[in-house]
């Protein structure tokens, strides 16, 4: 039997959901959670109604004092009372969201398996996650008073509102820490360190808002934020920050503002699905979204880890210390969930509890051991970056080998009357690019002109017969479809296969002396 790759896996649990609905059911209480970025996003009025239809007067009022004092253009009061929350949330809530938050600290702590990362760069990278979270309520809260859109149940503008305020500033402020590491430190120094530095910000971030809702909403909430919130917010972090990777190790110099926009399309449909009274009907697709995240950022981490400048082959994952963490600390929250919520509420209400959070975490945690800790390293390949969504996947990097201005030598594996005339035969690549479906074709220009009157005599064009990697990496040597070009309709026709060697600069000058 074939082993259960990533895609197959998330796509199984998909559909069981899909088949019984049961992760929708009892995961209800993310529309709680999210409904929160609604109350940050309220004019005065519209929050004061919200909150007393939730019965919240203190969240209700540390809210209008907040907006008020923005409002009124108090800075020292506006500035106190992003502060104040903090020494008011209970201690349960910084019990809950500290355990969380060293779960997933020590799953990047383990991940980073070539050179640990300096402690105090870690945990000032988390409290700056931490404080540029209150950068993001200052930015809703300008959106809010100044400019006047917020939520407003109505589908088009909370499908815009989702994903241009909602995803790009949370999106923005999260990637910050990392961006001023590259800017003021040299402590980045391998791909590994980007999605670290990036996820420990994003966790940062989470922590923030976790002691929030877990102060707002009780400890009903707890693991579902584990398993959801926390997941998608370091997910696409690590998108972002894999643009940077791309940047400084790929050359792609637009591959930063791509990825941000890959992540806050992502960000603000997750949460539309969550949020708007006609896209719940949808609910679905923002799990679907969840697991095409952590899909995602399991490419991502297999990329970075691979080509790493210390990467040795002695070097390897502990797969399975990652995963008995992840299992073990998630199981740790849901015990504590239910202990936390016979202290705080009663017994009954953490019996009733425990049902709809073991649907949760059967589905959730077996789809986050794999896509988290299932990582298989390809020394110093860069594979196609594809992110799965629904049928079809968005490929974001798919450059493969850039053997651009190389010569290769093809010899012929098919014999017909077309490839004899062309073949044997040398020439240098020119052109590669990806087409719609994510295959790389490469463009060679002939050295040996053929004669056929029905096809270009003097260029052809390739492609890998295996995925994207024309050549291997340790020989030099591939098979490739050979495409011949119509004079007429200018397009490709496939007409055999040639094995295919780089050639090196001597062979190369002895071809050109010989002819």
């Amino acid at each position: 039997m074939n082993k259960l790759n990533l895609p197959t896996f998330l796509g199984l649990m998909i559909l069981v959901l899909l088949f019984n609905g049961l992760l929708i059911g009892n995961l209800q209480n993310d529309i709680v959670q999210n409904k929160h970025d609604a109350i940050k996003t309220m004019s005065l009025n519209n929050h004061v109604q919200f909150s007393t239809d939730q019965e919240d007067n203190k969240s209700s009022k540390l809210y209008n004092d907040r907006l008020q004092h923005f409002a009124d253009g108090n800075v020292f009061s506006y500035l106190w009372s992003l502060v104040k929350p903090y020494f008011k949330y209970s201690k349960m809530s910084y019990l809950a969201a500290s355990l969380i938050f060293l779960i997933y600290l020590f799953y990047f702590r383990y991940i980073d398996i070539y050179e640990y990362e300096p402690w105090k760069y870690i945990i000032s990278t988390f409290f700056a996650g931490v404080i540029f979270a209150d950068l993001g309520l200052i930015f809703y809260d300008f959106t809010s008073v100044i400019v006047g859109w917020r939520l407003n149940d109505g589908l088009i503008n909370d499908f815009f509102y989702t994903i241009i305020v909602i995803g790009g500033i949370e999106e923005f402020v999260k990637i910050l820490p990392l961006i001023l590491l590259l800017r003021f430190t040299k402590i980045v120094n391998e791909p590994v360190d980007y999605i670290v530095y990036g996820g420990v910000a994003a966790l940062g971030f989470a922590f923030a808002e976790n002691v929030m809702y877990f102060d707002r909403y009780g400890a009903s909430v707890i693991l579902g934020r584990a398993l959801t919130a926390v997941v998608l917010h370091t997910s696409l972090t690590g998108i972002v920050a894999y643009g940077f990777v791309l940047r400084d190790y790929r050359k792609k110099s637009m591959a930063p503002f791509k990825m941000f926009l890959v992540a806050i399309i992502l960000h603000g449909l997750y949460d539309l699905f969550l949020i708007n009274p006609t896209a719940q009907s949808f609910m679905l697709i923002a799990y679907v979204i969840l697991f095409a995240s952590i899909s995602t950022f399991n490419n991502i981490l297999s990329n970075s880890l691979s080509n790493s400048p210390y990467y040795s082959i002695s070097v390897r994952l502990e797969i399975r210390k990652i995963q008995f963490l992840l299992v073990g600390g998630l199981l740790g929250i849901f015990i504590l969930q239910f202990i936390l919520l016979i202290t705080t509420e009663s017994f009954e209400a953490a019996k009733d509890n425990i049902l709809s959070s073991s649907i949760a975490a059967i589905i959730l945690i077996p789809a986050l051991v794999v896509g988290f800790g299932k990582i298989k390293l390809h020394p110093k390949k860069w594979k196609s970056l594809k992110i799965p969504f629904l049928i079809t996947k968005i490929t974001i990097d798919n450059e493969g080998q850039d053997i651009k201005g190389k010569y290769l030598q093809f010899k012929n594996m098919t014999r017909n009357a077309l490839m004899l005339d062309y073949f044997p035969n040398m020439g240098k690549v020119y052109k590669q690019s990806s087409d719609s479906k994510g295959r790389l074709w490469f463009y060679i220009q002939l050295e040996r002109i053929a004669h056929h009157p029905n096809y270009n005599n003097k260029h052809i064009v390739i492609r890998s017969k295996f995925g994207n990697e024309l050549l291997n990496e340790s020989n030099g040597i591939g098979m490739a479809g050979i495409y011949l070009i119509n004079n007429k309709t200018k397009k490709p026709k496939f007409v055999g296969w040639c094995s295919v060697e780089i050639m090196m600069s001597s062979k190369v000058a002895s071809w050109f002396a010989e002819a």
